[in-house]
């Protein structure tokens, strides 16, 4: 059994694919990156911390029982942002790039069933 030589419109088609989805992944895990930089360097200030303490005093104070909306006072001493950044960000980075290859892959096999469609 010999066999068939592979199209070259088709191995070429797969090389542009792959390069697409390689910046694709590329651009989400960059911008995550420089997005966590961002937060960290953000959130690491004194005036943040105080500006999230100042927000959780309020809140204990809003929570009395003759508020009309009943509060619950954060647990944490540092603001949720720099806690999901610093402590879960292999997970955050994870979820980004499954999610966005499923969407890349997704409009790929839409783009490809257009170009087939047109070439009948």
């Amino acid at each position: 059994m010999t066999r068939q030589p592979a199209d070259p419109a088709r191995t070429k088609a797969w090389i542009v694919w792959s390069c697409l989805y390689l910046a694709t992944m590329a651009a989400v895990g960059g911008s995550m990156m420089w997005t966590r930089h961002w937060l960290l360097s953000q959130y690491s200030t004194p005036q943040a911390q105080e500006a999230w303490d100042a927000w959780r005093r309020d809140v204990q104070r809003q929570s009395q029982p003759s508020a009309p909306v009943q509060r619950r006072v954060p647990a944490s001493d540092r603001p949720p942002a720099r806690i999901l950044f610093a402590e879960h960000f292999a997970a955050c980075l994870l979820l980004a790039l499954l999610l966005s290859s499923a969407l890349f892959f997704t409009f790929a096999f839409m783009v490809q069933g257009v170009i087939r469609q047109r070439g009948d």
